[in-house]
């Protein structure tokens, strides 16, 4: 398991997520032959999407934390060409043990690839509530599909596609 960390900077080049909807601060650890990832996101008053009546990041949200981890696994795997763009197919088992991801505190996510056919992939995800341990369980688990592609427009049937 590498544990170098890539902090944000180096992270938002291997993700296609920009500005506000890059989410993730960090990762922590990975190993590409496992397809495995651990990343960190710290949740702040000014998270994208921070609500002000539960004081921190709906745990609904936990799934886009996840998708994105999946993305920076992707992008770890495809380092030096650009990310692709990966669309979700399936969301289940989702179980949301937290209302909330509580402001001031990091949320830690571990992305697992369990299986892939041809550009489709899933993986089992947690995101653990309050960041580098200690909790027993999940706050938030899924497992996601995902397709990758290098060229969005080709795969929705719409003219003009180019990769």
């Amino acid at each position: 398991m590498n544990q170098r960390v890539i902090e944000k900077e180096e992270l938002a080049a291997l993700v296609p997520h920009q500005g506000g909807m890059f989410l993730l601060s960090r990762v922590i650890r990975h190993d590409l032959d496992r397809g495995v990832l651990v990343s960190e996101y710290d949740i702040t008053e000014e998270s994208f999407f921070y609500r002000r009546d539960l004081g921190g990041v709906p745990s609904w949200a936990g799934f886009e934390l996840m998708a994105q981890s999946v993305g920076a696994l992707s992008g770890l795997n495809r380092r030096g060409r650009p990310p692709r763009i990966g669309f979700i197919l399936s969301v289940s088992e989702l179980i949301l043990r937290v209302p909330a991801f509580k402001a001031g505190t990091t949320a830690r996510i571990e992305v697992e690839e369990e299986a892939a056919l041809g550009n489709a992939h899933s993986f089992f995800c947690r995101v653990f509530a309050g960041g580098r341990g200690g909790e027993a369980d999940a706050a938030v688990e899924a497992k996601l599909t995902v397709m990758e592609t290098d060229d969005p427009a080709a795969l929705l049937g719409q003219e003009g596609g180019g990769g």
